[in-house]
């Protein structure tokens, strides 16, 4: 018997930086996709912005994300532009959250679903 302590340990913890690291990946893939979309949208609605001005302003604020606005610094864009890019940034971190809870939501119906473990024989 204790010549098998721990084997369940490793053969789930590779499984488990694999799942982690999607996880992740997934995440970030949700959080910028929906920043640049949310933040095109914001800048559609800024007057005497056209829409080829909209891509240096979105791919600065992507390129950037949790540091200081480069909007802000280098002023590409209309004055609001910083603050869009603030609420974009805000309401993109809120979906991934979102899509986070989802996910734990599926994690614990699947987890009550599985069958009931077999005692081992001692």
């Amino acid at each position: 018997m204790v010549d098998r302590c721990g084997v369940g340990r490793t053969d789930a913890e590779p499984a488990g930086q694999v799942g982690s690291t999607l996880g992740i990946a997934g995440l970030g893939t949700v959080l910028f996709a929906s920043l640049g979309g949310i933040l095109s949208n914001r800048l559609d609605d800024q007057p005497g912005l056209d829409p080829g001005g909209q891509e240096p302003i979105v791919d600065a604020v992507k390129g950037a994300p949790g540091r200081p606005s480069p909007v802000r610094r280098r002023s590409p864009g209309p004055p609001r532009a910083a603050e869009d890019a603030r609420v974009a940034f805000t309401d993109a971190t809120r979906y991934a959250a979102l899509v986070t809870v989802g996910f734990l939501v599926i994690g614990l119906v699947a987890g009550t679903r599985l069958p009931a473990g077999q005692p081992s024989g001692r």
